[in-house]
């Protein structure tokens, strides 16, 4: 099943967070949003990912594949890390925000929504939220962030 399915987190990151807007942190939250979109419109991958999420053992054979989804997620805090360092030198990036750091939480921050994502079946818990969420998420490391809704509790 694995080998028939190509999953975009794992196996390709095209995340080079291209920034034609002028602004690196819209631009990562355009990828993160994006990656959940694609999940959401393709049910091949998104079954994939529930099952290797929920429902495999890493051994034998797929150890391997635990190997390349961690030297994807290393690939894709790198690309995050450029658009963090391109934000900073941009002047968008609050003060005292490292790059390095702000590419790893963005990372684990996406495998969580996406795990959540999956577990929310009824779709009231995370899915109506996502887009709030990112934007939240992103708002954090902006020097001055836009004014947005926020997520009610």
């Amino acid at each position: 099943m694995r080998e028939q399915v190509k999953l975009p987190l794992f196996d390709s990151i095209n995340a080079r967070v291209h920034c034609a807007s002028g602004d690196p942190l819209s631009a990562v939250a355009n990828y993160l949003k994006a990656f959940i979109g694609a999940m959401e419109s393709d049910a091949a991958t998104r079954e994939s990912l529930r099952i290797m999420s929920f429902k495999c053992e890493y051994v034998g054979d797929l150890q391997r594949d635990m190997k390349r989804q961690i030297s994807r997620c290393d690939e894709l805090t790198r690309e995050l890390e450029q658009a963090y360092r391109v934000a900073a030198r941009e002047g968008c990036l609050r003060e005292g925000v490292e790059a390095g750091v702000a590419a790893l939480e963005s990372c684990a921050f996406l495998v969580g929504l996406m795990r959540m994502w999956l577990l929310d079946a009824g779709g009231k818990l995370i899915k109506p939220h996502v887009a709030t969420l990112i934007d939240a998420h992103i708002d954090r490391f902006r020097k001055v962030p836009p004014a947005r809704g926020r997520v009610r509790r």
